[in-house]
């Protein structure tokens, strides 16, 4: 069941593509592919908002590219699928390494149910599954005293994939300086018998030498601390709102319920993961995954034996039932949401999310009713070569899924189709945030604003735009045309604006033109 469960993990991704920034990231490969060179500066927009970008997901993007050459927008959806898969056979190592096998069914049902909401093409799911192969590399070296030479080879491709191994050196660092506090701390139960503090200590050096091994240099740090430092930029965008209440109370619920059970029998470095994936969750929605796809299999995988203690029994089974409740809700459904007067409005895609995670809840709940009535009957285990065998199955599974959706597997209603053709490519267009990737991407068109825009000042002037600083905002910019939702502000504005006309409407956005030749662009201007 436990490998069966692994598989279906692959089946669950196979949805259709709806990551706003996939597009882009698309491009950015497509254009190094074509100068044979990395990039540089803004090649996208003709605000040159990011004209200090660093592209420091530059490898997830040669292969989100690779596969689109294969085929085409299946071909992701595919790559999608097999991304989580690896992260599910990662929770299966981890946990075999940690010797808690029993734990993989509860831990996988909980991090799918809190964690679905976020499956994307992204860049990010690498820092995901860089984690969790961090973890499993730490434990190996806790029973083994061997592996240190595998931590630099990590975060060598970890740097080039996502800027997230930023937290993989933190969580190095702590788990030093816990080790180095261990032996003040006599009634704690000790992480390994092993002297880690100085080969973790080289080989967390060398592992930070690795990541500056890259097109950028040191500079890969810049984007992550920028980001960090900047509250009124994370203030503005849905993916930084606070977790909701029934996320933080399950996330506090389960942290104490860890220090009651085991307390001072879970080792000091142990908890390092577990405090420190969990502090992420709370930073941010788009950080729950961490909670529910690290921090959760690092408390499973020192609970010890479930069938050993009642209690820990019934802390795992609280956690899956209390899971699925909290997952039955998409994250974004409390958020802000872009171009609206009140910031508030329904969205048809995040509807079709919360239908997949109600459907999600009730497979997840059959599945582990059954692993716990066969398990009482059957305690055979199966071997790793049939978990491989289900995974191919399980790949094929989804391949086929996603050919049977949409013919060009994007999320319906999720980007303009029909009103592309009447963006005017050479002229000035303000553009909604989230659609600017899939201009440069389907049209080669130079953008207002898109998705690299982390921390830039452009940013505040783009959520402005949608206010009364509308017309100061575009004629500095000498915007002569723009793409925005139906019936957004944006979009009331400029309909009742004699100086603007409709010029094309389809199912999820309006194009307008600037009626009056005399605000138009010069074509030497543009």
């Amino acid at each position: 069941m436990a490998d069966l469960l692994v598989g279906l993990v692959a089946v669950l991704a196979a949805f259709p593509l709806r990551n706003n920034d996939l597009w882009w990231h698309l491009a950015s490969a497509r254009t190094m592919v074509a100068r044979h060179a990395f990039l540089h500066g803004d090649p996208f927009s003709f605000t040159g908002f990011a004209s200090g970008w660093i592209d420091n997901e530059w490898l997830a993007q040669l292969a989100f590219y690779g596969a689109w050459l294969l085929g085409g927008n299946v071909a992701l959806v595919v790559l999608r699928a097999a991304l989580y898969l690896g992260i599910a056979f990662l929770l299966r190592a981890y946990l075999r390494a940690a010797r808690h096998p029993d734990a993989l069914v509860p831990c996988l049902i909980a991090g799918i149910a809190l964690s679905f909401g976020w499956w994307e093409l992204r860049p990010s799911v690498f820092s995901i599954a860089g984690t969790l192969l961090l973890l499993l590399i730490v434990e190996r070296i806790r029973r083994s005293g061997k592996g240190f030479a595998a931590l630099p080879l990590l975060f060598l491709v970890w740097a080039n994939v996502h800027p997230g191994f930023l937290f993989g050196l933190c969580v190095l660092a702590a788990t030093i300086a816990a080790l180095a506090v261990e032996p003040l701390l006599p009634s704690w139960r000790r992480f390994s018998r092993y002297p880690l503090v100085r080969p973790l200590t080289l080989a967390t050096l060398a592992s930070t030498a690795a990541t500056l091994v890259n097109p950028y240099g040191w500079r890969v740090y810049q984007q992550q601390l920028a980001i960090s430092g900047n509250a009124p930029y994370r203030a503005l965008l849905d993916e930084w709102v606070p977790p909701s209440i029934p996320f933080l109370a399950l996330l506090l619920a389960t942290l104490a319920a860890l220090a009651f059970l085991r307390g001072r029998r879970v080792p000091l470095a142990a908890w390092v993961p577990v405090l420190g994936a969990s502090a992420l969750a709370t930073t941010g929605v788009r950080f729950e995954e961490y909670f529910a796809l690290v921090a959760l299999p690092a408390i499973f995988a020192r609970l010890g034996p479930l069938r050993a203690s009642k209690p820990r029994l019934a802390l795992a089974g609280a956690l899956v039932a209390t899971s699925l409740l909290v997952g039955l809700v998409s994250p974004l459904a409390v958020s802000r949401r872009e171009g609206r007067a009140d910031g508030i409005a329904a969205d048809p895609v995040e509807s079709r999310v919360e239908q997949r995670l109600q459907r999600n809840a009730v497979i997840l709940a059959v599945i582990g009713a059954g692993a716990l009535l066969l398990s009482r009957r059957n305690r055979r285990h199966v071997g790793s070569r049939a978990g491989w065998t289900v995974a191919t199955a399980s790949l094929l599974i989804a391949g086929f899924v996603a050919s049977r959706g949409p013919a060009d597997a994007l999320e319906p209603d999720r980007y303009p189709q029909k009103c592309l053709e009447a963006v005017n490519g050479d002229g000035r267009v303000f553009n909604r945030l989230s659609w600017g990737g899939w201009l440069i991407w389907t049209r080669r068109q130079p953008t207002f604003i898109d998705g690299r825009c982390a921390g830039q000042p452009l940013v505040f002037e783009y959520v402005e735009a949608y206010g009364p600083r509308r017309q100061e905002i575009f004629d500095a910019h000498r915007i002569d045309g723009a793409i925005v939702s139906k019936g957004d502000a944006l979009s009331d504005s400029l309909a009742r604006d004699p100086s603007w006309s409709l010029t094309c409407e389809d199912e999820v956005s309006v194009v307008y033109r600037r009626s009056s030749a005399m605000t138009r662009l010069a074509p030497a201007a543009r």
